[in-house]
């Protein structure tokens, strides 16, 4: 069930089940996942869990999928994700200079 509701990417492999709101059938299989106990409550680590365990393949084709299109809107001239990278000693070093030494943030 993947409506415009959720957010994630996971509700391209599962919908919500017909006869308990709080899980998730998988499309692959069929078993009904955990999304949480109360509605307050729900998320999507069991069902990415699952995909992982059970249908890894189907989570690294969808996210070919994904990397795909991101790759197309970036050459036509859309927003290109800057990359990740490691912050160096003297980075780190000079943050926490920023604070004076008795602040917690210093001793982080």
């Amino acid at each position: 069930m993947s409506t415009s509701k959720h957010k994630s990417t996971i509700w391209s492999h599962f919908e919500i089940s017909t006869l308990d709101n709080s899980k998730a059938t998988c499309l692959y299989c069929k078993e009904n996942v955990s999304r949480g106990t109360t509605s307050k409550s729900y998320n999507t680590s069991n069902l990415w869990i699952h995909m992982k365990r059970h249908h890894n393949s189907e989570l690294d084709t969808a996210d070919l999928k994904t990397t795909t299109q991101k790759t197309k809107r970036d050459e036509e001239g859309g927003l290109q994700p800057q990359p990740k990278r490691q912050a160096t000693l003297s980075e780190i070093i000079d943050k926490k200079s920023l604070y004076v030494d008795d602040d917690v943030r210093a001793k982080i």
